[in-house]
């Protein structure tokens, strides 16, 4: 959609790697990416990836920005220019981790949780929640029993599921992927105390709401009426037009998944940055995609739908050089000093 309206007369080209979750791998994309394919901003998933590259591009002046890193971490990465190169349309898990916090005190849903478990990726995404909820439920009556493991690990996964099931929690916090969460349940409903018959509860994070958890018969069961949280789905002005796009496009409904209409606002907050850059320079450079990034949240200004039919009339205000106020899919997308836009936290369910 970007391309066929254009971005102040310029086109995008899009280069996909494959990050397989590894930060190494990682860390040589994207030094690929600014060597030899001289990109000038870089899209990424996820806190771990994210921040191996952003050890690269931000020293190289290369603007960055997440649809689903929610590492903590990335609100104080600095780089080396005034505007800020790093940004994120997902909000920060110290957002979400308070929710669930405060979910877990005061919701009268949980009040028969008196000991809370947790079990978390030991990476930057799972340590950054698991500082967060932490810190909220110390020396409350809710003190959390704690273990973790490594990502598709099973040598890690499984004596770490049957030491939670020796501290017996009433309710389980999960922080993890779909397939590792897929593996934990399956061991917990052969467990003593953690599968649903003896009356444990489970609770998730953003990364675990995928429908294809769901799929798996001994895995279903076991999670019939389990809740979790997520940065908000369809709280933006946006999203029912994308929603609509994505239902013809790929016959699922984002709904049933984390930051999809984030990585749509991703995209279009990039063609945006792209025409500022080149209608008020005739280039197209990283700082100028951050300058033009800084001038999309005008609260004195009505909001305008991030939709593909509102694109020329956006990037056209931006490359004469004035300021917008863009509504996006997945919120008011209203950035912060710190290259960020807080979004609401939802409550979901398993049914």
């Amino acid at each position: 959609s970007i391309n066929e309206r254009g971005a102040a007369g310029k086109k995008l080209r899009l280069h996909i790697c494959d990050t397989a979750f590894d930060a190494g791998r990682t860390e040589k994309q994207t030094e690929w990416l600014i060597k030899e394919k001289k990109i000038v901003a870089l899209l990424t998933a996820g806190s771990t990836q994210t921040l191996a590259a952003a050890a690269l591009t931000l020293p190289a002046g290369v603007l960055t920005m997440s649809s689903s890193a929610t590492s903590p971490e990335l609100t104080s990465k600095e780089d080396n220019s005034n505007l800020g190169l790093l940004w994120r349309t997902s909000p920060s898990d110290v957002i979400q981790g308070k929710g669930i916090a405060n979910l877990l005190l005061s919701d009268p849903r949980f009040n028969d949780a008196q000991t809370v478990g947790l079990i978390y990726l030991d990476d930057l995404y799972g340590q950054g929640l698991r500082d967060v909820l932490l810190t909220e439920l110390s020396s409350t009556p809710k003190n959390p029993v704690v273990v973790s493991y490594e990502r598709k690990n099973e040598a890690t996964i499984t004596p770490a599921v049957a030491d939670l099931d020796q501290q017996d929690p009433d309710l389980t916090v999960v922080v993890g992927f779909e397939d590792d969460v897929s593996l934990i349940i399956k061991r917990a409903a052969d467990s003593i105390n953690l599968k649903a018959e003896s009356g444990h509860r489970w609770f998730f994070t953003d990364s675990a709401k995928d429908a294809q958890l769901l799929e798996d018969d001994r895995v279903r069961p076991q999670l019939q009426g389990a809740y979790g949280t997520a940065p908000a789905q369809g709280v933006g002005l946006a999203f029912n037009s994308f929603r609509s796009t994505f239902l013809t496009d790929f016959k699922e409904d984002p709904l049933e998944y984390s930051f999809t209409s984030h990585s749509y606002d991703s995209m279009y907050l990039l063609g945006l940055g792209v025409a500022y850059s080149q209608g008020t320079t005739n280039t197209v450079t990283s700082l100028k995609i951050a300058e033009g990034l800084t001038k999309v949240s005008d609260e004195s200004l009505p909001p305008i739908e991030l939709a593909p039919s509102k694109f020329t009339e956006t990037s056209g205000e931006l490359a004469a050089g004035r300021s917008i106020n863009v509504a996006g899919a997945s919120g008011e997308l209203q950035f912060d000093e710190a290259g960020e836009a807080p979004s609401p936290i939802e409550l979901w369910r398993v049914e």
